[in-house]
C-alpha cells in the first residue's frame, strides 16, 4: 500500500473514531463514559479563547475572512487530545470535527458565509478517549464587509 493511500485511511479512521467519541457524548447526555481510573469528576471547564482570520488579526468572535479560521483555547490538563468543529447555532456541521494535541486549530477549506453566525466546539478527549470536560460553544459571526470610515 502507498503511503498516501495509508494517510487517507488513517486519516478516515480518526475521524470515524472521532464521530464514535462524539456519539457516545450526545448519547449519555453530555457527560462522561467509561469506567477506567480517571477522576473525572474534578476535571475543570476550559474557555475557548477566540477565533481570528483575515486582515485584522484580533481573536474575538468575528472573522474577516470566510475561509480560514483559527481557532484557539485554554489547555485542559486531562486531554491527551482535542476535538475541534464548527456548526450553525442548528447543530448543523459547517466544517468537520477535527482532532489536534494543539491548543489552537486552522480550519483552512471551510465555506463560511457572510454575515452567518456559527459556534465553535472543542471537547477535551482523554487519552482513554472519555471526554470528561467540554466548553460553552464559541459563538462568532462572519464579518468580511470593511466599514465605512468617511467622514462628512
Amino acid at each position: 500500500m502507498r503511503s498516501m493511500d495509508r494517510a487517507i485511511i488513517e486519516q478516515k479512521f480518526k475521524q470515524i473514531l472521532l464521530a464514535l467519541v462524539f456519539a457516545s457524548l450526545v448519547a449519555c447526555g453530555g457527560q462522561p463514559t467509561g469506567d477506567d481510573d480517571e477522576d473525572i469528576g474534578s476535571v475543570p471547564p476550559f474557555d475557548i479563547l477566540g477565533i481570528e482570520g483575515g486582515s485584522d488579526g484580533i481573536v474575538d468572535g468575528f472573522l474577516t475572512n470566510g475561509s480560514l479560521a483559527n481557532i484557539s483555547w485554554e489547555p485542559n490538563s486531562m486531554a491527551s487530545s482535542y476535538a475541534v468543529e464548527i456548526t450553525t447555532p442548528a447543530n448543523v456541521d459547517v466544517c468537520a470535527s477535527q482532532t489536534t494535541t494543539n491548543t489552537s486549530f486552522s480550519f483552512d477549506s471551510c465555506n463560511l458565509s457572510e454575515g452567518q453566525d456559527y459556534l465553535v466546539h472543542v471537547f477535551a478527549v482523554t487519552a482513554a478517549g472519555n471526554v470528561p470536560a467540554t466548553n460553552s460553544p464559541f459563538p462568532f459571526t462572519v464579518d468580511t464587509e470593511v466599514p465605512n470610515t468617511s467622514i462628512d
